[in-house]
């Protein structure tokens, strides 16, 4: 239970600081070398480093959800 709880962490703390980082890029809306959309908005406002850190923190933090609450053998 207690690693599930620290996956609903990881999941929560990357959900959130994803959205973060897409409500900067979406407040600075430009092109940036020449790429438009989402892309150039998280390379202009220099967001795409933590959007992927925290993407990826929230992937691993399903990850330990799913494998804890359908895989584990502790029961």
């Amino acid at each position: 239970m207690k690693k599930m709880f620290f996956g609903g962490l990881l999941f929560t703390g990357g959900i959130v600081g994803s959205v973060g980082a897409l409500i900067v890029a979406g407040l600075n809306p430009t092109i940036s070398y020449k790429i438009n959309g989402l892309l150039g908005w998280l390379l202009r406002s220099r967001a795409v480093v933590p959007f992927l850190f925290f993407s990826i923190m929230g992937f691993i933090g399903t990850i330990i959800c799913i494998r804890e609450a359908f895989f584990n053998n502790d029961k």
